[in-house]
Order: structure tokens, then C-alpha cells, then sequence
């Protein structure tokens, strides 16, 4: 696992919740959908204007990554980073949840992305009733009683989905901006 290196400069993240949906359409037009196991978040990053320099250590990174299959820790801008201070969990929670007891929910804040101490995935909060927090995706592990809930420096685990795009501005300009897709990698 390697750290996005600081000269790309995250100008936009654009974060995409991906779930697996059947879809069936019956003769008279109805859509039927369920959904499948499995979700990831899908990001497509945007660079700030860069030196050719700094264009050229970001890209190849991204290529090296790509080839070697190796993940990218990421941490974005407004998503990673939160004041909620850190949760401990009250009861266990088992795989394919939505929802776990933390000890205390004040300062806590709906649309918060967070991670659990025992494994790396990243969950969205979705809701707050008393001290049951909800979230989304299902816990992909069994979360034991008293684990985390970090709600700053949230990393997310990704993968360079398709090749990273190189994009020159301007016809007299020297600067460049790159753009490249990543999957969460689970």
C-alpha cells in the first residue's frame, strides 16, 4: 500500500457509492431490482494544476500502481477529515449489519464517513437514534464489543480502476492536470 504523493493536489473527488443491483424488466414494463452483496465506493480524482514536473512523478505513480496492482491509501479533503471525536462500540455487531451501539453518539453527524479498528472498510453514518448509530455499507466483518469508530484521518483503500488520464490546459500553458478513477480495494 502506497500514499497518494503529495504533488498530485486533489483539485476535486468525486464519491460514488457502488452496489451490485439485478434488474429485471417484465413484459408489462415494471422493473424489478434487488440488490446484490457487495458494495464499494468508486472515486474519480481531479488534480490541481501541476508542474510538468510534478505531473510526471503523480502519473507515474499512478501508472506504477496500476500495473503492480497495488492500493493507493487515500485521504480526501472534507471525507477523511471530521470533528466527530472517536466512538468505542457498546455491543457487538456481526457481518451484514447496518447498525451498532456506540457507548456515547453526541457529536456525532449524519453523512460522516468513519472506519472500525478491526478492519479497513469504510462506512458512511446514515443515521442517529439515542446511542444506536446506523451506517451504510453492511459490515463486511464481525465489529467486537468495545472497537472503534475513527471518524478523522479516514483513509480510504483504493485501486486505479481504469488508466490514469493526462490532461495539458491551455495551448500556452506549461501547466497540467491529471485525472484518474480508483475502486475501493476490499
Amino acid at each position: 500500500m502506497a500514499l497518494l504523493p503529495d504533488e498530485f493536489g486533489i483539485y476535486s473527488a468525486r464519491v460514488t457509492n457502488v452496489v451490485n443491483v439485478l434488474e429485471s424488466v417484465a413484459r408489462g414494463g415494471k422493473i424489478w431490482q434487488r440488490a446484490l452483496a457487495g458494495q464499494r465506493w468508486d472515486i474519480t480524482l481531479e488534480s490541481s494544476l501541476l508542474l510538468p514536473d510534478d505531473a510526471d512523478i503523480a502519473y507515474a505513480f499512478l501508472v506504477a500502481r496500476q500495473i503492480d496492482g497495488d492500493s493507493i491509501q487515500l485521504k480526501l479533503p472534507r471525507y477523511s477529515f471530521s470533528d466527530v471525536p472517536t466512538k468505542t462500540t457498546a455491543l457487538s455487531a456481526t457481518v451484514g449489519e447496518l447498525s451498532v451501539n456506540v457507548t456515547n453518539s453526541s457529536n456525532m453527524v449524519v453523512g460522516k464517513y468513519f472506519t472500525f479498528s478491526n478492519h479497513s472498510k469504510v462506512y458512511l453514518v446514515t443515521g442517529i437514534n439515542g446511542n444506536l448509530v446506523s451506517f451504510a455499507p453492511r459490515l463486511i466483518s464481525d465489529v467486537p464489543s468495545g472497537s472503534t469508530m475513527s471518524f478523522n484521518d479516514v483513509q480510504f483503500n483504493m485501486i486505479v480502476r481504469q488508466r490514469p488520464q493526462r490532461f495539458e490546459v491551455g495551448a500556452d500553458s506549461d501547466s497540467v492536470r491529471l485525472q484518474v478513477d480508483l475502486s475501493e480495494a476490499i
